[in-house]
């Protein structure tokens, strides 16, 4: 008989389809040294781990971890304000209370010599159903008795996607004063279900209908979803996939989703048979980085000159030449690092990320929203920032004007409403009134 799964309590002999109930007690703490033990019996052979019964009705969540390093009290005082930058007053929760000052805290840390924490995003499949604080003070409280010490930590719960989730900073000290560390295989495995442990006392097992209801849910979503992993699994040698939609609901569901994604353009019907387009995973994934890029800009009250310019996602090592407006700063959430959306006198959006360069003239108050820059890689991990003052302003700047018409007229595309437009007017009419001088 196989042991009972890694993190749940009582798994023999339950049902399917059990009472919506939470258990009496919370499963009892799994030392890692037993976690680990089960992890190398699953390496040593062609064997299978003991397996975890019933694993597809535990309720599911997604967790990262990653972890910063080193940087200024600033740097961490900025996270600790982006994480926390959708509640009221700046504050999150932590064991015992539920108005912490996220950012100060962090600022503190990193005063009191601490180099590193950790950034986990824990995101539950049915987070709207979830009260997220008890989840998640829960989930900490037995990653303390895994890890064997207890934790110093701080999160603050997003609503702002169709994905209610859940921040979590903690701190890089042990309660003896070493450095924490995080065995990877605790990262890959333990952490995740111990917060789906979590989510399953409140809510039950994840029922026949919970996974049903995740299908429909992924139906008409803009993204790369469980479906089209599905999809792209069933694909013949010659890119051809069949689905039984009066088999059952599944195949229901990935019909429904096949007829989304033709819509799309993403998939074609050939009579019964269907084919996927080869950029199906690029295309949807790329439409979600662009619908982050929307709740960026609504969050912060900006717009481009037109929502649909093509949006770039750049590396810092491919910044060579980027000239443009700034419109917002922000704040990769599962990195948590900087970047600036530019839109570029070309006519894109670019995801710029933060430079040493630019990280410190932001330190110093400037690259502001609103304003004109142009950065220029000139060494290696170096480049140069030109800010040229107000993005609007510099419009009727003849001096400018005068002097980069020439380099601009080739640059600026035509058709353009707002700021883009404007530029390109501004443009125009001063190389008419240098032709007229030289005449």
């Amino acid at each position: 008989m196989p042991k009972r799964p890694f993190f749940l309590e009582d798994a023999h002999g339950i049902e399917l389809e059990p009472r919506r109930i939470g258990y009496e007690r919370p499963p009892d703490p799994l030392s890692l040294r037993e976690f680990f033990r089960h992890v190398r019996m699953g390496n040593r052979s062609q064997a299978k781990k003991p397996a975890r019964p019933l694993a597809e009705h535990w309720q599911r969540c997604t967790v990262q971890v990653r972890y910063t390093k080193g940087g200024s009290i600033g740097k961490w005082y900025s996270h600790g304000a982006y994480m926390a930058r959708e509640t009221k007053d700046g504050l999150g929760f932590h064991a015992t209370d539920d108005n912490v000052p996220v950012a100060q805290t962090m600022a503190d840390w990193r005063r009191q010599g601490d180099s590193l924490f950790f950034r986990v995003i824990v995101s539950p499949e049915f987070g709207d159903r979830l009260d997220l604080k008890k989840q998640i003070r829960e989930t900490i409280t037995q990653m303390e008795l895994d890890l064997q010490t207890s934790l110093e930590w701080i999160a603050v719960a997003h609503y702002n996607t169709d994905r209610p989730h859940v921040h979590v900073v903690i701190r890089g000290k042990r309660d003896d004063g070493r450095d924490l560390r995080i065995p990877p295989r605790y990262v890959r495995e333990g952490l995740r279900d111990r917060a789906a442990a979590a989510a399953t006392r409140q809510l039950g097992y994840r029922t026949s209908e919970d996974i049903l209801e995740a299908q429909r849910r992924e139906i008409h979503q803009v993204r790369f979803t469980g479906l089209d992993r599905r999809l792209i699994k069933r694909q013949d040698t010659n890119g051809m996939l069949r689905v039984e939609p009066s088999r059952d609901a599944t195949e229901f569901h990935l019909e429904r989703r096949l007829i989304e994604l033709e819509r799309m353009g993403l998939a074609t019907r050939h009579g019964s048979p269907w084919q996927l387009s080869p950029e199906l995973e690029r295309s949807l994934r790329a439409a979600q980085k662009t619908r982050d890029r929307v709740q960026i800009m609504e969050a912060h009250g900006v717009m481009a000159s037109d929502t649909n310019l093509p949006f770039r996602l750049l590396k810092l090592n491919d910044v060579q030449d980027v000239e443009g407006k700034v419109l917002v700063h922000s704040q990769d959430e599962y990195s948590g690092n900087n970047f600036s959306l530019i839109e570029t006198v070309q006519g894109e959006m670019i995801r710029l990320p933060h430079s040493k360069e630019m990280a410190a003239a932001r330190h110093h108050g400037n690259l502001q929203p609103g304003a004109y820059i142009r950065v220029r890689r000139t060494g290696q991990e170096q480049w140069n920032i030109v800010e040229h003052g107000n993005a609007d302003l510099l419009l009727s700047d003849s001096q400018f004007l005068r002097e980069n018409a020439g380099r601009l007229a080739e640059l600026v595309p035509t058709g353009y409403e707002g700021w883009l437009g404007r530029l390109r007017r501004a443009v125009d009419q001063a190389r008419d009134r240098d032709n007229y001088r030289s005449r």
